[in-house]
Order: structure tokens, then sequence, then C-alpha cells
């Protein structure tokens, strides 16, 4: 296995710029900050960071993807949106409609010019068969000028047993060394969670297990899983799941449940399960980090190796995302929040210290706040009308990072 300490070793020496470290306190949002032109640096006017807008609706369309997946390559020369390929420093387009019959697309993290997916292909035949396959694609042709990169298929499904075989249903990711992956997958005729552990290195399938306690959707036809996915070590699987459908607390309807590289439970890790990410902390441990509400409002990490867990923020700013694709910078996360006049993407110390690298307010106008951040995480990206000043209020895209 890549030895996490070695990971992290790539960038000693490097000189990298984060806004600067400091405690957590309230600043309001700025009511009348610019807009930002297309690819025209603008400075923020709270934070004073370089905010570059990346998109120009409806001629440049280029939306950021969840933060739960990496927008950026490991080397930060890419940027890969839901529909073009950009330059990762100067955001220029290299190519349009990257469709490629793949989606969850989930970028390396060891070879810059490799990338994850999934193809699915839907009764081709007539004869109800849902055909699934990994794959693994090469960009360094379209860097060239070719209209599609080169293809792996890694393994396929194709025996017409699964109806749905997914990544995770769109929330999960692949470990830090490229080694394990975990599906998510419905059988035919059946309604829960088969969940099935892929060696993507040695091209096999190393546990397979029927959670039939989980069930795929309810009986209104509402998901009761989430999301399942391994851990960056690839040492551990984590499963959000509706496990008390007839709650009717929204807040301690789904909890996160934690089991082993082989699917043998560990434990329940949390009450609750709402939008976070699985990280790493200062020591390389993997770290869970979400929002929480009601008497647990805040912040909150936990410890995969021990179940421990620490209260990083002691509110959730009416919640948001977290991004951990910060894969070269341990031991901080990167949420962003939603919170009327605290609308703003930051880093977030994993030591519970309150520390903050605060990059830019948001302005955003949907209730659904969305940020990723680069695998060194010096840049941040989100999208947002900027209080309705974009094209009919159509959310953008924008990159934010210190000025150096």
């Amino acid at each position: 296995m890549f030895p996490l300490a070695n990971f992290f070793m790539t960038i000693k020496g490097t000189s990298l710029h984060y806004p600067p470290n400091t405690a957590f306190t309230y600043i309001a949002t700025e009511t009348n900050a610019p807009y930002p032109g297309y690819l025209t640096p603008t400075t923020g006017s709270v934070f004073s960071n370089k905010i570059i807008r990346v998109s120009d609706y409806p001629s440049v369309i280029a939306e950021e993807p969840y933060p739960k997946t990496q927008a950026w390559n490991i080397d930060g020369t890419l940027l890969m949106l839901y529909y073009k390929l950009l330059d990762g420093k100067t955001y220029q387009t290299i190519a349009s409609n990257i469709w490629w019959d793949d989606d969850e697309r989930k970028w390396s993290a060891v070879y810059p010019h490799i990338y994850y997916a999934m193809e699915h292909y839907i009764d081709t035949n007539g004869d109800g068969t849902n055909d699934h396959s990994f794959v693994k694609r090469d960009v360094t042709p379209v860097l060239s000028g070719s209209s599609t990169p080169l293809k792996e298929v890694l393994i396929s499904f194709t025996n017409n047993l699964y109806d749905e075989l997914l990544l995770g249903k769109y929330e999960g990711n692949i470990d830090h060394q490229d080694k394990y992956v975990v599906f998510a997958a419905k059988k035919k005729n059946t309604n829960y969670l088969t969940a099935i552990v892929f060696d993507i290195q040695n091209k096999q399938i190393t546990a397979q297990a029927d959670f039939t306690n989980i069930t795929w959707t309810d009986s209104n036809g509402y998901q009761v899983l989430d999301w399942i996915s391994v851990s960056p070590s690839g040492n551990y699987i984590l499963i959000d799941w509706k496990k008390d459908p007839d709650n009717p607390d929204p807040v301690f309807r789904y909890s996160i449940d934690q089991y082993d590289i082989n699917l043998n439970f560990i434990r329940e890790l949390a009450a609750q399960g709402e939008h976070g990410d699985i990280g790493v902390d200062t020591n390389g441990t993997d770290t869970f980090i979400q929002f929480e509400f009601g008497s647990r409002a805040g912040i909150w990490a936990y410890n995969l190796a021990t179940g421990g867990e620490t209260r990083l923020l002691p509110s959730k700013y009416n919640g948001g995302h977290i991004s951990c694709r910060n894969y070269k910078r341990p031991g901080w996360c990167y949420p962003s929040t939603n919170k009327e006049g605290f609308k703003e993407v930051f880093a977030l110390k994993l030591d519970g210290s309150g520390i903050v690298n605060r990059f830019a307010q948001t302005h955003i106008t949907d209730p659904n706040s969305e940020g990723g951040v680069s695998p060194d995480g010096t840049k941040m990206i989100f999208k947002s009308s900027w209080g309705g000043a974009t094209s009919n209020g159509t959310d953008e895209t924008f990159v934010v990072e210190p000025y150096k």
C-alpha cells in the first residue's frame, strides 16, 4: 500500500499560499461586492483574495462538481467541471461537452492524467439487461487535441444481475492510493443494498455483502441508502442510510455506520448523517467531518481509528457542505455555509482549535451551498448567482485563491 506519509511528503519544500490562520469570528456578508468578470480576477472586498469567474452563461457553461468530487487533478494542472475540461491554472477551456459516455468521474489521487468513472448501458439489447462498467481514462490525448481520452475497462457487470450499480450513489470516492473502491448495487428484483469492494490494482472483487436491512428506497420511493464510500487509507467503509425512516424528526433519520474493508461491522460512527466528507488529520488518520443539527449543532469530526469525536465549530451556520478533497493538506477540511448574512467558503483546522483560513464570501441565493477544494488546499471553487447579479439569476462558477 502506498504510504500516506510518503504521499503527504510530495509537497514538502513547495511554497504554498493560504489565507492567514485566524480564530473564527462572525463577519457579516458584504452586500455590495463587485461581480467578477469572466476570467478577470477580482479582489474580494472582505478577505482580499483573488476571485475568478470561470463560467460565462450561456456561452461558457462550467458548473462545479459536487464538493465530495475533486475538481482539480492531483497536480492542479487540470480542472474538470461537469461539461468542460479547463486548464487548472489559467481556467482557459481545453475541451467542451466532455460526456465521454461516463459519469461519477473521480480524478486519480496518484496520476495527474487519470480519472475513474462508471459507464451504464441500460437495456441496450431490448432484453431487460442493464450493463455497468468501471473504467479508467487517460486524458493525455485530449490535451493534444483528441476528442476523447483513452479508456480501459477495469471490471464489467454484464450478467443481467444488477438494475443499478453506482460509485457510492454519486458520493463515493476512491482511496488515496488508487487501490480500493466500493460500489453500491441493487440486484435485479430486490430493494436492498449490495456492497461490492473492488481492488483496482489487481482488478478483482475482494468483498461483497447483501445488506438486506438497508433498503434502496422506501415504500414511497424515497431513498434510504444515501451513500457508501471507502476511506482515504483504504481501511474503512462508511455507509450513510436512513436507519429510522419513521422517526418524525428529520435530523435523526439518517446515521453513519462504519465497516472494515472486508465489510465487517465496526460501529455506528454517528447518530446523524448529514452533509460531510472523509479526510485525514495531521497524523494521516481517516477522519469523517460533517455538519450536525439539533442539540449537537455545529461541525463535528470523527476519528475512524478510535470512533472519538471532536466538535470543530459550535454552530452549523445553517448547514452547507464539507469538502475533504485536499489530499495534500492533511489536518484541514473545507466547509461552505449558507446562513443568511454568513455565506462563505473557508478552511477549518481539524484539531478543535477553531482556526480557519477564510477564502471568500459566496453571495449565493440558492439555499444549497456547495464549495470544493484543490488537492493542495490553496484554492476553492463554488457556484453562486452572486446575489442575483448573474445572467437571469443563473449560478456561475467561481475560483478563489490567495494572492502570492
